[in-house]
């Protein structure tokens, strides 16, 4: 898998356009980079779209969360994020593992920073494609 078959922007359109994933269109493919300690019956991963980073916790059926390695990835089908004033959160409620690349992180990604505004890429984002459709 490369870098180009991650959902470009994914990350920030979870947490800004949209914060609830109930299995329509909008069904993203991200990196789990790094996988933490299990919480209960959930297990604590950081999912990455290639370039941002955020914290999730995976809220699927138990053998779903035990199958789940770091450097997999997955595709969400179900979401809720999380906007805080001191941190940004994902909570994956269904998942489907679609590949793994063992030892390899995609891209040189960096963690989302933490607001209520969506990164300035992605508020530009709108901008660059009309001078591009202008052109």
């Amino acid at each position: 898998m490369s870098e180009q078959e991650l959902t470009a922007n994914a990350v920030p359109r979870l947490l800004y356009e949209q914060p609830k994933g109930e299995g329509g269109d909008f069904q993203p493919v991200v990196q789990i980079i790094e996988v933490n300690t299990d919480y209960r019956d959930h297990k604590l991963v950081v999912v990455s779209d290639g370039t941002l980073f955020v914290t999730s916790l995976l809220t699927c059926p138990p053998d779903v969360v035990a199958s789940v390695e770091k450097f997999d990835y997955i595709r969400l089908v179900r979401w809720t994020a999380q906007r805080r004033a001191d941190r940004n959160m994902l909570f994956l409620s269904e998942i489907v593992r679609i590949g793994f690349c063992p030892g390899c992180i995609l891209g040189s990604p960096v963690c989302i920073p933490v607001g209520d505004a969506p990164p300035a890429q992605l508020q530009q984002q709108p901008q660059q494609q009309q001078q591009q459709q202008q052109q």
